[in-house]
């Protein structure tokens, strides 16, 4: 028997209200809300994940989030958590790539403009105040952004031109400005360097050049920068303000995660690599290599390092894909974040339990959201970064689509 999609639809209400030299959207009213079945007129392009939280970016633009919403990171005019994907206000606005932090999430529209909302105690939205916003915000930023990172409470963004940008909290000197002052507008990173690819972290960055060159700046308090080569474990690094280069590995993507990294090679054959911290396993050494110790301070080859094509850093947590679109996962698995049907730690990687192919994967703070090959968004993990009350140790396929126009 087929299911009857249902609507309820009421009325909300936008205005653009502009106040002591900012622009911010205001919203009131409520939900457009309908079964599965509307979800099937989805299309998704991509899927990121934050701390507690969830969205994911159509084909045509729009964007919806789902999850935990302390502080307004689902972007839909309210604090009120959400069960199943709902609309991010701004109906006008269309995303070409999104990005999320521990409690920000930010997007990148067709004409290179960036928007944020979410948390903003540390300036980490951009847009030259310190107040969360429920409803996106233009961040101060006049040049063309092509890609968009945003950490734990920091946000990457890199210009058309090589150039890049960043704001929000610099206490270990994440915004690579030389400074260690807090940033509510975004900086330049210092440097000559021209970037092709920039993943932001708990308190480090991560940039690689046209050249394949990695640079890293911010904490190095678990080795997360890659910059103690040769050094062993006798490393004294503990920040770095300006970009600096990690020696001995050449990479065409790199992803930072709370306290660790992890890239793939730009060699021909690729491989993967991981250092930082490893308390839970998630650099991935393999066994058989070396005795597996709680951080590396230099990039080494993980278990398997050459059977993947993509690999993304969680906050404790690895996931990756083959080239046939096989998932696997290493790291902490308390709530079940690496998708093995376990809730056991992996120090080397798992493949998850879905008889599914993926496009790509994005592990979060306790949870991981993956884009399958069939166009289906799944999830697993902690419930709450899910919209559910439970833990999932297993791929589930995300309920339901909620729209607030």
């Amino acid at each position: 028997m087929k299911c009857r999609a249902w609507l309820v639809v009421m009325v909300l209400v936008c205005a653009w209200m502009s106040g002591c030299g900012e622009r911010a959207l205001v919203c009131e009213g409520v939900v457009v809300e309908t079964d599965e079945q509307f979800l099937g007129e989805v299309t998704w392009k991509m899927l990121v994940s934050g701390a507690a939280h969830s969205c994911g970016l159509t084909m045509d633009g729009e964007v919806y989030c789902w999850g935990g919403n302390t502080y307004g990171q689902l972007g839909h005019c309210s604090a009120m958590d959400a069960r199943t994907p709902v609309r991010v206000g701004g109906e006008e606005l269309r995303f070409v790539t999104i990005s999320a932090g521990d409690y920000h999430t930010v997007g990148t529209t067709e004409d290179g403009e960036v928007y944020a909302w979410g948390r903003n105690q540390v300036g980490q939205l951009g847009d030259g105040t310190r107040q969360d916003r429920i409803q996106p915000v233009r961040v101060l930023l006049d040049e063309k952004i092509v890609m968009i990172s945003a950490g734990a409470n920091h946000t990457l963004a890199l210009g058309d031109g090589g150039i890049v940008y960043a704001w929000g909290r610099n206490l270990e000197g994440q915004l690579g400005d030389g400074t260690a002052e807090r940033r509510t507008r975004p900086v330049r990173v210092a440097g000559e360097g021209w970037y092709r690819h920039i993943s932001a972290g708990g308190n480090h960055s991560l940039g690689i050049v046209f050249t394949n060159f990695l640079y890293a700046w911010g904490s190095n308090e678990s080795g997360q920068l890659g910059v103690c080569a040769g050094m062993g474990e006798v490393c004294k690094i503990q920040q770095v303000h300006r970009p600096t280069r990690v020696h001995g590995v050449g990479l065409w993507m790199v992803s930072a995660g709370r306290a660790h990294s992890v890239g793939i090679s730009s060699h021909e054959q690729s491989k993967t690599y991981g250092w930082g911290d490893n308390q839970f396993g998630q650099v991935g050494r393999d066994r058989a290599k070396n005795v597996v110790k709680e951080q590396y301070f230099a990039p080494v080859l993980i278990a398997d390092a050459d059977v993947f094509e993509m690999v993304e850093a969680g906050a404790n947590h690895t996931m990756a894909l083959t080239k046939e679109g096989v998932a696997y996962g290493w790291g902490s698995n308390q709530f079940g974040q690496l998708g093995d049907g376990t809730m056991q730690d992996r120090d080397e990687p798992v493949p998850v339990k879905i008889d599914r192919e993926f496009w790509s994967l994005s592990p979060g703070g306790y949870h991981t959201v993956g884009l399958g090959r069939d166009g289906v968004a799944y999830g697993w993990g902690n419930g709450f970064g899910l919209g559910s009350d439970r833990e999932e140790p297993r791929a589930l396929q995300v309920q339901g689509l909620e729209v607030r126009y």
